[in-house]
């Protein structure tokens, strides 16, 4: 799959459409930065984004998948799936390189736990909330910030120390100018009191 052609043909696409990349992010509801990574092959689009693409340029996934237009379709319904299959595969790549200084996790650090079993909450409630663990914020990744921003449409950050000059500080520093709503949960900045984590934690 040939992700320099795909983002050609989105840019193409768009064009015949008469659309600018702000006005083609403002029917998304997506950032215009991120239409422009989309058609420059930085980032690919996720698999529900294509199909809504494909369904208002007039174009098959197959098309899109395949960087142009097909006369003709004479491929089996088993090819499809597996183009499918490796974009699925190929995104998940992406994103992990993205985030190479990111990863999910479950029970290595007290609030990552938290924040996934959060996740899990408000999924049975029909909300969707992406999880990121930032083990360092020194490198700090700010495009894995900016990148979550635009998806998801707002912020909260949770630490186990200080929510001022740490994780939060430097989320809100990326955000700003960019109207994405912020919250961060910390400790307070006043004197803390001492002892194991979870006392801490239980007494906050």
């Amino acid at each position: 799959m040939d992700q320099q052609k795909i983002g050609r043909f989105l840019r193409q696409l768009r064009q015949e459409s008469g659309l600018t990349q702000e006005q083609l992010a403002e029917q998304l509801g997506v950032n215009p930065r991120t239409v422009s990574r989309w058609e420059t092959a930085r980032t690919m689009p996720d698999f529900a984004l294509l199909v809504e693409l494909g369904r208002r340029y007039g174009v098959t996934a197959d098309e899109l998948l395949d960087g142009g237009r097909c006369a003709q379709s004479t491929e089996k319904e088993e090819t499809s799936v597996e183009k499918i299959a490796e974009y699925t595969r190929q995104e998940k790549q992406a994103l992990s390189r993205r985030f190479h200084r990111l990863f999910w996790a479950a029970g290595l650090l007290l609030a990552v736990a938290i924040a996934l079993q959060a996740a899990e909450l408000l999924a049975q409630r029909g909300v969707s909330a992406r999880v990121l663990d930032f083990f360092s914020i020194k490198p700090f990744d700010e495009e894995a910030v900016i990148r979550a921003a635009e998806e998801t449409g707002a912020i909260l950050t949770v630490e186990e120390h200080s929510a001022f000059l740490g994780l939060g500080s430097l989320v809100a520093q990326e955000l700003a100018g960019t109207g994405v709503p912020l919250t961060r949960l910390g400790l307070p900045d006043s004197p803390v009191v001492t002892g194991s984590q979870q006392e801490v934690l239980d007494y906050y």
